[in-house]
């Protein structure tokens, strides 16, 4: 049996949309970090260990 992740990171520069995936995936018990921008996220990737990643393509600074 696949374990099921628990701790997302959701890298996404809408912040309504990631308000909204955020609280969707919490609702259903999971563990979530957002980040807005894909160098935001690289920075949290190198000091924590994450079970999923959900990304946005475009976005400022770095895409995803």
């Amino acid at each position: 049996m696949k374990a099921i992740p628990t701790n997302i990171l959701l890298v996404e520069d809408d912040a309504n949309l990631s308000t909204v995936l955020a609280d969707y995936l919490r609702s259903k018990g999971y563990t979530v970090e957002s980040s807005i921008n894909g160098k935001e996220a690289w920075e949290l990737i190198m000091i924590k260990h994450y079970d999923l990643i959900i990304s946005d393509i475009t976005m400022p600074r770095m895409n995803g």
